[in-house]
């Protein structure tokens, strides 16, 4: 064989190459400024060489990706260590993509350095596929979430089984209640008669006579009671010599539609017994047909009568008012395939009396419209004749649809394993795969073995990841990979060290995760290693930096800590809100569950207040005056405060509002004492009027009797008129006690709340009046469920039930039975009771503001003193509530009562 010397390429060899590249080839001198761009560049770009020198060919590089290229070039050139990273670069059409940027210093024979030299790989499409395969997973998962199916996975050579929660909720359990799990676990909860059909089943299935398995069975509930599951599943893997080894499955709750089939067929039983409740039985039937969605069917032998339920009909979209369609119509129902099966079916059954069950593919036009579950047998006489025909049928279609969305979900799951192998080899990033039990590396990348300083042969199936860790860092390590191990956790984030051969220390961000591999029975993790030693290099140096920082935020703290303030920073541009801890406490929220923006802030205004925050807001950030106003708020459980806000807005250069930085304060005690001092004046002039008002007629009275009795010498004149004075003078305690009454209740604001079930306090105010009740043959209707309970004092509760029910009898219409509706509801967090009656009514245009007024009445009635109406008022407004009235003369009356909100 003739031997062949080697050559070294000369340098215009080299230059050929170089220029007839299909990489991107790049150079820069020993001053960092580029000098040298291959053909390749050029064309890519569509730039000429003049243009792309210097640093002119940045201009090319994602604006979003400059700074991070341009700060690790430099830093790199100034460290003269090699460097990789990844942007995105315009190219001459002016499409951005993305490119893997590998650079590495270069020296002459006389070892000076001369600059860096380069080369550009284009990685669009593996970023693009990243993206796709979480896509494809997110659509995975979102399959079986649509279908509420429990899944499961059987090792059927070792019996190791993997249940997901929704499997164990099915029978009333949490995963972790019947863990640990195999196939044990299936054989413990399924009926012992329906466990025989399902290894009946999976042996076909293992044999080949069956493509996938399938079978209804019932399973034992936590509560003991029976529930039914669909259970599919298809053997996936197979050991070297045939045997089935891995299978995957999920399982439906079946119960509802099982239960409706033996509703239905209870029906039809009682039908055939009973033709006197014929009638009854068939609006069961139709009642069970809707709940299961299924339509029937029947068809007299001897006459070849069909019948169709009305769910039937609707099946199949045919006017329930007409006949069963013809036969010729029937048929085009499905496809001609379908139709054969059916046909042939539906023969066998008249002739036999053999029962059948089919899935058929249905049809319109002659395309395909979906899928129908049928159901048929034969019904014989007494003398075992067949006279009839009689079935079932349940669309299916949207299960079916889930079925194939199912399988086509798992061969993309194969495909995203596949691609997986791929991207873990080619991955940017360091990626190894760990034996959990022993540590050892049993898969790495060349990633990986480049930042640990070894050779993947030194690396796979001899180390593990303790041996090239710092001692200093495996403690923490190890503490975390105990809770993963144990289930306790599902994946973990760690910084540490790792020791290169050469001693040099490296520091890395790992990223740790639980897999799991089909077939393989040992535990294992992934783990993803970043190389950050330059990031912690930069970190020491900001770290004074951040110190320095954190102690003037302290102070800050500290001063509106002590001011009680919170503290409020929103970016106009973004609508993005930041609150400080303080913040969040004032208006009742959880930092954990929300995401801060102004729709947020805005929702916690009270309604009433709601449209002035705003205008506040708007008249601040458009430079009309500053922030500072008093507005309330409602946190979550109901309950009201006010806040006092103050803001300044930041500008740019134009004057165009950037950012709002602002404080709030609790300011609801003073709020609420200015409130109160407000309410006192204005019921102190309210008393005074109504003392001139109402005692004024008998204190004049008072004074022409005693006239009259000092100048009368008659003494039956004098009896007569003291009988008169002394009812005036009755008349006048009588009102003076009443306002006395009114006062009390107006300054008794601090009487003792408690929680009130309404219903039972209404009990006894109508056992009080059940005598008038009964004597009017009143109907009281309640409806207390959207609120039963209120924190109020019990004989403000117990005066308001009975003032406003007794008005309700004593103002009835003799023309009609007097009904009286209670109701409660909830509005804006607040209880509101309703009284509603079909009495003789009010008009409203003479009562207006006077319907509340003490001693005002609006109906001839011996009992009417004006005085019930008044004091539930005052004593609804006393606990800071609210009552009105919407009436009309014969249309009855509707009194409404807000409470004040308290928690319900």
């Amino acid at each position: 064989m003739r031997e062949f010397e080697h050559n070294e390429l000369n340098l215009e060899e080299l230059n050929t190459i170089i220029k007839q590249s299909n990489t991107l080839i790049w150079r820069s001198n020993n001053k960092g400024l580029f000098d040298y761009f291959n053909t390749t560049w050029l064309q890519f770009t569509g730039r000429s060489i003049e243009q792309e020198i210097g640093n002119g060919w940045t201009e090319n590089i994602h604006p979003e990706d400059y700074n991070n290229y341009h700060e690790t070039y430099l830093e790199h050139f100034r460290i003269r260590k090699p460097f990789e990273i990844e942007y995105r670069l315009k190219r001459e059409d002016g499409v951005y993509r993305w490119m893997l940027d590998k650079g590495a210093p270069f020296v002459d024979t006389d070892g000076e350095f001369k600059g860096f030299l380069g080369f550009c790989v284009d990685i669009t499409k593996s970023k693009k596929i990243e993206g796709k395969l979480e896509k494809e997973q997110e659509y995975l998962a979102g399959i079986l979430q649509g279908t509420n199916s429990g899944t499961w996975e059987w090792n059927i050579q070792t019996g190791e089984t993997v249940f997901n929660e929704r499997w164990a909720n099915i029978i009333g359990y949490t995963l972790e209640e019947i863990s640990p799990t195999s196939i044990d676990t299936w054989t413990k909860y399924c009926h012992p008669d329906d466990l025989e059909t399902s290894k009946e089943l999976l042996e076909k299935h293992f044999y080949g006579d069956l493509d996938y398995y399938e079978v209804e069975a019932r399973m034992r509930h936590k509560n003991g009671e029976w529930v039914w599951v669909l259970g599919r599943g298809r053997v996936m893997a197979w050991t070297k010599d045939g045997q089935p080894l891995l299978m995957l499955g999920t399982h439906q709750d079946i119960t509802e539609r099982k239960h409706a089939i033996e509703k239905l067929r209870k029906s039809e039983i009682r039908l055939r017994q009973s033709k006197e409740k014929a009638e009854q039985i068939a609006g069961e039937l139709e009642e069970s047909q809707k709940i299961a969605h299924l339509g029937s069917w029947y068809l007299d032998v001897a006459t070849n009568e069909v019948i169709w339920s009305e769910e039937l009909y609707k099946m199949y979209g045919f006017d329930s008012s007409l006949p069963p369609p013809p036969y010729t119509e029937h048929m085009k129902l499905f496809t001609a395939e379908s139709w054969n099966i059916l046909s042939e079916e539906l023969a066998k059954t008249r002739d036999t009396g053999i029962p059948y069950e089919l899935v058929l593919e249905m049809a319109k036009e002659g395309k395909h419209k979906g899928w129908v579950w049928v159901k048929g047998e034969a019904v014989f006489n007494n003398h075992n004749e067949i006279v009839g025909l009689r079935g079932v049928a349940q669309d299916i279609t949207r299960r079916k649809q889930m079925d194939l969305q199912l399988k086509v979900a798992k061969e993309k799951v194969d495909f995203i394993s596949k691609r997986f192998q791929i991207m873990f080899h080619q991955a940017p990033l360091g990626m190894i795969l760990v034996d959990s039990s022993t540590g050892i590396i049993r898969e790495l990348n060349p990633k990986f073995a480049k930042i640990t300083g070894r050779t993947a042969k030194e690396i796979q199936h001899h180390i593990d990841w303790v041996s090239i860790t710092h001692p200093d860092d495996i403690q923490e390590d190890w503490d975390k990979m105990k809770l993963l191990n144990n289930g306790e956790i599902d994946g973990f984030n760690i910084q540490k060290r790792y020791i290169r051969p050469n001693g040099e220390e490296v520091w890395v961000n790992v990223t740790i995760a639980s897999v799991e591999e089909i077939g393989n029975r040992r535990k294992q993790h992934l783990r993803m290693i970043e190389d950050i030693t330059s990031k912690k290099q930069s970190e020491k140096a900001l770290l004074k930096e951040k110190e320095r920082a954190e102690a003037s935020e302290n102070r800050l703290l500290i001063a509106s800590q002590a001011a009680q303030l919170g503290i409020w920073d929103w970016d106009v541009e973004e609508d993005y809100l930041v609150w400080d801890d303080r913040m969040y406490k004032l208006f009742g929220q959880n930092p954990q569950k929300i995401k801060t923006n102004y729709e947020l802030w805005e929702s916690c205004f009270y309604p009433e207040d709601k449209e002035r925050v705003n205008q506040a807001i708007e008249d601040a950030l458009t430079g009309i005056k500053d922030f500072d106003t008093v507005f309330r708020i409602i946190h979550p459980d109901g309950n009201q405060f006010y806040i006092r806000g103050h803001a300044l807005v930041l500008r740019d250069q134009q004057g165009n509002p950037l950012r709002m930085i602002g404080v709030n304060k609790d300011v609801t005690e003073s709020k609420t004492r200015e409130l109160i001092l407000e309410s006192q004046n204005r019921q102190l002039i309210d008393f005074s009027n109504i003392v001139a008002h109402n005692l004024r007629a008998p204190l004049v009275n008072i004074e022409m009797l005693v006239d009259v009795l000092e100048n009368s010498n008659s003494v039956e004149e004098q009896q007569l008129f003291s009988g008169q004075l002394k009812s005036v003078v009755y008349h006048l305690n009588e009102v003076f006690n009443e306002l006395i009454e009114s006062v009390q209740i107006r300054q008794d604001t601090e009487i003792q709340s408690e929680t009130i079930v309404l219903k039972d306090r209404l009990d006894r105010i109508l056992g009080s009046l059940q005598s008038q009740i009964n004597a009017c043959q009143a109907d009281i209707q309640i409806d207390f469920d959207k609120a039963s309970t209120i924190l109020y004092p019990k004989k403000y509760v117990d005066s308001i039930f009975a003032n406003l029910v007794s008005n309700a009898i004593k103002y009835r219409s003799l023309d009609r039975k007097p009904i009286i509706k209670l109701k409660t509801e909830k509005v804006n967090g607040l209880v509101v009771l309703t009284v509603t009656d079909n009495g003789l009514g009010i008009d409203m245009s003479l009562a207006k503001d006077k319907i509340f007024k003490i001693r005002k009445v609006f109906h001839n009635h011996p009992e009417a003193k004006g005085f019930g109406l008044f004091m539930i008022k005052t004593q609804i407004e006393a606990m800071g509530g609210k009552i009105w009235v919407e009436s009309a003369p014969g249309k009855g009356s509707s009194f409404f009562v807000k409470f004040k909100s308290r928690k319900v």
